[in-house]
């Protein structure tokens, strides 16, 4: 009977928990045959150079971050994000290995460890078992809740530091394996695509912070744990083949204009995250080098498999061309409703507003510093089958990471907990001078604020949802005063709520992506609709500096 790979079993997140079911596109065949002696001396093939080994049931757990994950729905990107994680059962032993995929995007070795996965890990892994343990992209992000330092004097003063990368690999992983009678395995992350073939820093993960990838390979030199050098291995891959060839492995956002043939728009590559060409290669690569190891793994690995080619990429069924353009705010004259002089910060509507006209629509400065949100006459709305309303914007940088916080305090109070909403918004697009009557406005966003009885709401492939703590539509009445904050920090995006002298609530949104149909920059603002008005001041914006993906 052959084994199904169990995916990642809560990747909890902004847009929806991960299935257990494999993807359904762009599958690979599973070629368990034999090769002859001339195919095994190829070297674009997996060569296991023992067919003895006693292979018993076994089940390979792994974790990492959204370089490893599972993506449930998928990205509707021109190439979707596949994590290799996804992929690893294609080049291992179906028969014998189960593949249970616990990694979780945004996610680090420490930050990780409050998850329920990892809860998932220490009950349920076992003697015999396996743990590829895949940390990095999001440690070396120094001031987050997911950072942890790497620079040290030895490896010997790093694992004397309980706060340390090293340690935690250790202590948290790999100890944690060994208890329980487990293997582990120590992967080091792979490399962030260099559009100039340049892998001697940040994106080969050396950093201000430390070189992680020779801190994953020191702690397994010092514990002689099973190692696969993954940044050495695609840094290498990706130098020989060059930017041209090597950005094939990658996410793209967007195709072209219909009209040019609806190709790849290679302008609007991630170039954090790999899509399933590319996690077919790192899986690949992983099996093929696991054979230089001490890990009885290898002997799992399925001999012959060749390695993959980029016929595998086409267009994602779910993708579909949308025309758009960033605002050019430098030529925007709002009209009256929409007027402001605070620099950086404008007025719109957009979306569905129940009919043509913007006219029952504001997002205006009212004094300096002071601004006023929101609709009149059962116009626009938050609903399922898409969104309307009034927003008061600043854009940023797609690569930008800030923080914004603003008291608001309501005017006008929601008619109704149905498609009345208020709140601090970061989004993928925005638009100026049109309504998109007849286009359904449905893309990605996060939010802060009220709707449906809900402090935190958002919307991921067109999917709309609210999410954590209750904030009764009978408590927002007007002159209540919210306090709230969004910090946009790498993957993630946290959201604060402060109800006047209430407690204050706290949502992480994680594994979402702001560039499907603005690939240039996102959309930061106070958005109100259907008869809820909100007034908006002590707006503080403060620049966190660029971020660098997962």
């Amino acid at each position: 009977m052959k084994k199904r790979i169990i995916l990642g079993l809560s990747i909890l997140g902004l847009f929806g928990l991960a299935s257990c079911d494999e993807p359904n596109t762009n599958e690979l065949d599973n070629n368990d045959n034999e090769t002859t002696e001339t195919e095994q001396e190829t070297t674009d093939k997996i060569v296991v150079e023992s067919n003895n080994y006693n292979k018993v049931n076994t089940t390979v757990y792994m974790v990492g971050d959204s370089t490893m994950c599972n993506y449930s729905p998928l990205d509707k990107y021109y190439y979707p994000r596949y994590g290799y994680g996804t992929q690893m059962d294609k080049y291992f032993d179906s028969e014998k290995v189960t593949f249970t995929n616990l990694a979780m995007s945004g996610r680090s070795s420490k930050s990780f460890m409050s998850e329920s996965n990892y809860s998932t890990l220490q009950s349920s892994i076992k003697s015999g078992d396996y743990l590829i343990i895949g940390w990095g992209h999001n440690d070396e992000k120094y001031g987050t809740a997911t950072y942890t330092g790497a620079s040290y004097s030895s490896i010997d003063a790093a694992l004397s530091d309980t706060t340390s990368f090293q340690y935690h690999l250790y202590e948290k992983y790999v100890k944690l394996a060994q208890a329980k009678g487990a293997n582990p395995i120590l992967v080091s992350p792979i490399v962030r695509l260099s559009s100039t073939n340049d892998y001697s820093g940040s994106t080969a993960h050396i950093t201000q912070y430390g070189d992680y990838r020779k801190a994953v390979e020191d702690v397994a030199t010092k514990y002689s744990i099973p190692f696969v050098d993954l940044t050495t291995i695609t840094k290498n891959a990706y130098t020989e083949l060059g930017y041209d060839e090597a950005k094939k492995f990658h996410a793209i956002f967007s195709g072209t204009d219909e009209s040019s043939g609806a190709d790849p728009n290679w302008g609007a590559i991630d170039t954090t995250h790999i899509n399933f060409y590319g996690a077919n290669f790192v899986a690949y690569q992983f099996a093929k080098n696991l054979q230089s190891t001490s890990s009885n793994l290898k002997y799992y690995a399925v001999n012959g498999k060749e390695k993959p080619t980029d016929s595998v990429l086409q267009k994602d069924s779910g993708y579909i061309w949308t025309k758009y353009e960033s605002p050019n705010l430098s030529s925007y004259t709002p009209g009256e409703n929409f007027a402001t002089t605070t620099s950086g910060w404008y007025g719109t509507a957009f979306g569905n507003l129940s009919g043509n006209s913007t006219s029952n629509f504001f997002a205006k400065e009212t004094s300096t510093g002071v601004f006023e949100v929101g609709s009149t006459g059962d116009k626009g709305k938050m609903a399922s089958t898409g969104d309307g309303f009034a927003f008061l914007f600043k854009q940023v940088a797609a690569n930008q990471n800030f923080k914004v916080s603003a008291k608001v305090t309501v005017l006008t109070s929601p008619k109704d907990n149905t498609q009345s909403a208020f709140g601090l918004m970061l989004r993928d697009d925005c638009y100026i001078n049109i309504t998109l009557q007849n286009t359904t406005l449905a893309s990605t966003f996060g939010a802060c604020g009220y709707y449906k009885d809900k402090a935190f709401f958002s919307r991921y492939n067109g999917s709309l949802s609210t999410t954590g703590n209750a904030t009764a539509l009978s408590t927002v009445t007007p002159n209540t005063i919210y306090y709230l904050t969004l910090e946009q920090n790498g993957q993630n995006l946290i959201c604060t709520v402060k109800i006047g002298d209430q407690a204050e609530m706290t949502k992480t949104f994680t594994d979402y992506s702001l560039n499907a149909v603005d690939k240039d920059y996102m959309y930061v603002g106070f958005m109100a609709t259907r008869n809820a008005s909100i007034k908006v001041e002590n707006i503080v914006f403060e620049d966190k500096g660029t971020n660098t993906g997962a």
